[in-house]
């Protein structure tokens, strides 16, 4: 009976400690998450969002909105504002997940939908800041996105413009 009692408690003792070492790994990711997306927010915000947070167990995204102080999810923003966000999370945990590595491709589909030609702007020199440590594919159907894009150097491929496949009928044999 005294051995199953050992046991249990030392059972117990290693489930906390792995709880508690989680929590702290979760903890010091969102930090690091939310210092790496407050200075990239910051530019494409054009200084408006300053403080970013990220809830460690949810990953979550919060703001404090200038005008109130006040701390909100990013879902409380206007669409632009919260795509604005979700990307420059998107990079920063990219950049997190590949340091030491060699690094994958990021592949962003209409990131920039819900931005005005500003937010675009604002936009275009952090995907090519990140484009230094990682190759970004970027489909969009905007035509504004794609020529502020080849503006700075990106090789462009209009998909529109290519040939549909034939149907190529093989012979019986």
């Amino acid at each position: 009976m005294r051995e199953e009692n050992g046991f249990e408690a030392a059972l117990t003792l290693a489930r906390n400690t792995i709880d508690e070492r989680t929590r702290e790994a979760h903890q010091k990711f969102a930090r690091r998450l939310a210092n790496y997306a407050s200075t990239t927010f910051a530019r494409v915000t054009d200084d408006r969002y300053l403080d970013v947070r990220v809830d460690p167990t949810t990953l979550g995204v919060r703001v404090r909105v200038p005008e109130t102080g006040e701390i909100v999810d990013v879902e409380r923003l206007s669409a632009g504002t919260r795509e604005q966000a979700h990307l420059v999370v998107r990079l920063a945990m990219a950049r997190m997940f590949a340091e030491g590595l060699e690094t994958a491709p990021l592949l962003l589909d209409d990131p920039f939908a819900f931005w005005d030609y500003a937010r675009v702007e604002r936009g275009i020199p952090i995907l090519e800041a990140a484009s230094a440590e990682a190759q970004i594919v970027l489909f969009t159907t905007s035509r504004t996105l794609a020529d502020a894009a080849a503006a700075r150097g990106a090789k462009i491929i209009d998909l529109t413009a290519a040939r549909q496949p034939e149907l190529i009928s093989l012979p019986a044999s």
